[in-house]
């Protein structure tokens, strides 16, 4: 697999913490940012969630799960996971965009840079919601890339858990222009992107170490109607399965 070595985590499933603890332990996070629990408030299949708030005031939230080995040219990212998003969460922020589904890069010194992976809702409010994944660090600043581009248009629903697969073509140089770079995205089955035109690597001495679920909005919200007071914004997630080949 290119610069990294085969490995499969343990499915993170939330099923083991104390309700209304930080969502680090072994079957969670590695991780859990502020206002991220295990919680029992919701349930999978008759089981605890992680459930993830944005506290008032505060950028970071969400939790991040780290790699035991950094994927590099030429690997493969899978990624699996169920979430739920209450019809009352409000995608909306004045400035920048809610990370969603974040992929960390290294340089090939193993030192975290600023250029990242991001899959993210398009959406700006209530309804639901489209996607867009972003290269950064590309010639030119960024590289947007809205899907799914056709059928249903906004796939992330409401109020429902679904099931989210994502496989990342680690690779400095895109799928159709010979190389292993692409996004391959899907919700309960259904496909909704797999583009191979973009690199998802800034160089071939690159390589991604880690998986971040939310990680931050660009905005400071300082909300003054919070979801749950001292919270701006909730949604879960369950059984979180990431293996590299």
């Amino acid at each position: 697999m290119g610069t990294g070595s085969k490995w499969s985590l343990a499915t993170r499933d939330f099923n083991s913490g104390t309700d209304g603890a930080a969502a680090d332990g072994a079957d969670g996070f590695s991780t859990a940012k502020q206002g991220t629990f295990y919680a029992n408030d919701e349930q999978y299949l008759g089981t605890q969630v992680g459930q993830c708030n944005l506290v008032v005031g505060e950028r970071h939230w969400g939790g991040v799960i780290n790699f035991p080995t950094s994927v590099g040219n030429g690997g493969v990212i899978y990624l699996e996971y169920y979430s739920r998003v209450p019809d009352h969460f409000d995608f909306n922020i004045t400035n920048g965009s809610m990370k969603y589904i974040v992929f960390s890069e290294e340089d090939s010194s193993g030192t975290a840079t600023n250029s990242r992976l991001h899959l993210q809702p398009k959406s700006t409010g209530l309804g639901n919601s489209g996607f867009r994944w972003i290269r950064e660090g590309v010639a030119g600043g960024m590289s947007y890339q809205s899907y799914p581009t056709s059928g249903d248009l906004t796939p992330l629903k409401r109020n429902i858990w679904q099931r989210h697969n994502v496989e990342i073509g680690v690779g400095h140089v895109a799928r159709s222009s010979g190389g292993n770079a692409y996004v391959k995205h899907s919700i309960d089955g259904n496909l909704l992107t797999d583009d191979g035109n973009y690199p998802t690597i800034l160089d071939s001495s690159r390589k991604l170490y880690e998986f971040k679920f939310l990680d931050y909005y660009n905005d400071t919200q300082n909300s003054s109607t919070p979801e749950i007071e001292p919270y701006a914004r909730r949604m879960w997630i369950v059984d979180i399965k990431l293996s590299a080949d």
